[in-house]
């Protein structure tokens, strides 16, 4: 959606390795963006 480059690594594997760093760096971002995630869809 926003057109992140994936790097160091890409997305499936950060997810894959350490779910819980691929979902905390999403969290993240959408709070930088101004959304809040806490608010679900």
């Amino acid at each position: 959606m926003f057109k992140l480059p994936e790097e160091p690594h890409n997305d499936c594997l950060v997810h894959d390795c350490c779910c819980i760093c691929g979902l905390t760096q999403e969290y993240r971002e959408l709070k930088n963006r101004g959304a809040d995630p806490s608010l679900g869809w």
